[in-house]
């Protein structure tokens, strides 16, 4: 949970206080999205996760908790970025422990809004690459008490 929000003051310090639209890949047990729902209740989120077992549990705590501002997506990142409804949709994209962000980044990019970011979690040791995809580039990495995010921009 301390990881969730800690990327989530790294993300507040790149895009500021305003709600969010955010894209959290990887969902898993609700790390970081279900956190970021319960402490941004006027952002809007997105949960993908590919395993179906872990898709019905997120299901289960969005209703749980009542996160009106949440939705969860059984699938994966590659069956959902082709959709004209979340192309450009997002401000943030985040992931935790899904894939390398150099990778990953990619995939997330035309889900991305202008200025939209994406930031992920990688080894400390790992090297940034300037640009991936057709336009996201890389804004820094930082170091963190409980882990190493790498975050990319798409330009405004």
């Amino acid at each position: 949970m301390l990881e969730s929000l800690e990327l989530l003051h790294l993300v507040r310090t790149r895009m500021g206080a305003r709600a969010l639209r955010v894209l959290d890949v990887g969902s898993g047990g609700g790390f970081p999205g279900v956190v970021w729902a319960l402490t941004e209740p006027a952002s809007s989120l997105l949960l993908v996760e590919r395993r179906a077992g872990r898709a019905t549990f997120l299901d289960a705590m969005v209703v749980r908790l009542s996160l009106a501002n949440v939705v969860v997506f059984a699938g994966s990142v590659e069956e959902i970025a082709p959709r004209d409804t979340y192309r450009a949709a997002f401000d943030v994209a985040v992931a935790i422990a899904v894939a390398p962000p150099d990778a990953l980044a990619p995939k997330l990019e035309p889900m991305l809004a202008a200025g939209g970011s994406f930031v992920g979690t990688c080894p400390a040791d790992s090297r940034p690459v300037d640009r991936v995809g057709k336009c996201l580039e890389w804004e820094g990495d930082t170091q963190g008490q409980y882990g190493y995010y790498r975050a990319y921009r798409i330009p405004a």
